[in-house]
């Protein structure tokens, strides 16, 4: 390599040497020289790079942004010529009218339609990590975990730094290793919570308010985390096995089988099943909503204590749905009190599993 040629700094934007000689994408005019040094050297990249910024070295297909001295007419010139000019602006405007598009019918939650514009966009610009990320967050919708998964790590290919790729990349791989009987779990989950940190705290000093609090995904993970601590002992058996000499087939077998061991004592591994609806009994009869303080009146009927109180203070000491004739003296119904509390626990631990099942 030419000793004299400028290099881009290893470390790149978190690069905490004073007077670093090497070029930052924070430095001013970093495109520029990135530019001039590429075409005062035109060395061939050999490394086969997506992201063409970030190397000094020229790639296939690409031009640069200095204008030809020459005004040659050779389509393998490296120079920009004003035709070239007026092609590029014209696909990334093209570009971006299916990004547009495809936000709009993001929103509208079309999101077959939403990917369908966003690879229209990347035929025109496919240097554009935003595009990707915007398609995997479709594919997020519709719970293509794999696909999501694959978009984000292409986002992240082109840009290292598209903290919503990353996020997506990270909730993606969390799915797919639910499903997967893989003895490294748990290790991947405790890595992939604290990534979930880091993205915190960089959305907050880029001020990307949807990625600010995650708290809710972390908990999703802890969740996940807790309850496959129970399997540990599984989880090392299944290691065993994925390092013993028998035949890939006899490995695949063993290791499915004590997964289907694991597998009924984590909710978090299957499918949600829909939440229980509460029976009339365990709702009032003037409230319409779960009793609270549930009282049984002389004529057999159960009411909430409070509806029932002002029902009678202001029309009168008669049943509200028998019209009966009431005692002013109520007893508290502890059966129904406890049937409402353990209805209201399970919903509880189904609303909790539920989150831990899917990041949706």
């Amino acid at each position: 390599m030419n000793s004299n040629r400028i290099r881009i700094c290893e470390f790149k934007n978190q690069c905490q040497i004073e007077g670093c000689s090497n070029l930052h994408s924070f430095d001013q005019n970093y495109f520029y020289k990135v530019q001039m040094e590429k075409a005062k050297h035109q060395i061939k990249c050999e490394k086969n790079c997506v992201d063409f910024e970030s190397c000094l070295d020229l790639h296939e297909n690409e031009r640069l942004f200095i204008q030809c001295q020459k005004n040659c007419q050779d389509p393998q010139c490296i120079f920009t010529h004003e035709t070239n000019v007026l092609q590029n602006e014209e696909k990334i405007q093209k570009a971006n009218e299916y990004r547009e598009q495809g936000n709009e019918l993001y929103k509208q939650g079309d999101y077959q339609k939403a990917i369908q514009a966003f690879d229209e966009a990347i035929k025109y610009n496919n240097t554009m990590s935003v595009f990707y990320s915007n398609k995997a967050l479709c594919y997020k919708k519709l719970k293509d975990w794999s696909k999501v998964n694959e978009i984000s790590k292409q986002a992240l290919q082109i840009d290292e730094y598209n903290l919503r790729a990353k996020y997506l990349e990270t909730i993606s791989s969390i799915e797919l290793q639910k499903t997967e009987p893989n003895s490294s779990i748990l290790v991947i989950l405790r890595n992939n919570l604290q990534i979930l940190q880091f993205i915190e705290l960089e959305a907050e000093n880029k001020q990307m308010q949807s990625l600010v609090n995650l708290s809710k995904e972390k908990n999703k993970i802890s969740i996940i985390i807790e309850q496959l601590n129970k399997s540990e002992e599984d989880l090392k058996i299944i290691k065993f096995v994925e390092n013993s000499e028998i035949s890939e087939q006899q490995k695949q077998n063993l290791i499915s089988f004590i997964w289907s061991k694991i597998v009924p004592q984590q909710v978090f591994l299957q499918k949600p099943e829909p939440e229980e609806e509460a029976h009339d009994y365990l709702n009032c009869p003037i409230t319409f909503e779960n009793f609270i303080d549930p009282v049984l009146t002389c004529g057999g009927q159960t009411y909430e204590r409070q509806a029932l109180e002002y029902h009678t203070t202001k029309n009168g000491y008669f049943d509200p749905c028998t019209r009966m004739a009431l005692k002013p003296n109520y007893i508290s119904n502890l059966q129904i009190q406890q049937a409402v509390q353990d209805f209201q626990n399970r919903n509880k631990f189904h609303l909790q599993t539920n989150e831990a099942i899917s990041f949706e």
